[in-house]
């Protein structure tokens, strides 16, 4: 087993803050975003293995008017994964977890979505830039049939898969 690095969000002071495009954390505790200032110019999120609760991350979602991509991989503490209308520029979500059972998601110009995660129940609010979505999850082809339908009227690819469903 190995040991979790607490990250500082020290680090991410002022002048580094401003110029921070991308983002990449594994294996280690991210928090708290409390005192965190505004990054500005964070257009790529990605977050492997890190511990931060959902609190922390809606913060520091709150904060990157400028993402663009985020990416979540096996940060189980989310069990809720709100994504802020105010990201306006997110025109891409991977989320691979185990956890997540709600994304509820209101970017308006999301374009590609893709999810590995077990059972999940999705909110896309007005998602009318989607175009692209994958989805690997426990029951995705009994919940494709009664709820992606009227969420995704515009996706020009889906791609669901299963491990096991009938």
């Amino acid at each position: 087993m190995y040991k979790k690095y607490n990250f500082p969000c020290s680090l991410l002071s002022d002048g580094v803050r401003n110029s921070i495009q991308q983002l990449q954390l594994n294996f280690c505790v991210f928090g708290p975003t409390v005192g965190l200032g505004p990054l500005r110019s964070l257009t790529s999120l990605h977050l492997r293995c890190v511990h931060i609760t959902e609190d922390e991350l809606g913060s520091l979602l709150a904060k990157s008017l400028s993402l663009q991509h985020l990416y979540l991989d096996g940060c189980n503490e989310i069990i809720i994964l709100k994504i802020p209308c105010v990201l306006h520029k997110l025109s891409s979500l991977v989320v691979h977890s185990e956890r997540p059972r709600v994304i509820d998601s209101k970017a308006p110009n999301l374009c590609s979505i893709a999810l590995n995660v077990g059972d999940i129940k999705l909110s896309l609010g007005e998602a009318m830039q989607l175009k692209d979505m994958w989805m690997r999850c426990l029951s995705v082809v009994s919940y494709a049939r009664a709820e992606l339908t009227p969420i995704v009227p515009s996706v020009e690819t889906l791609d669901i898969r299963t491990n096991g469903e009938v």
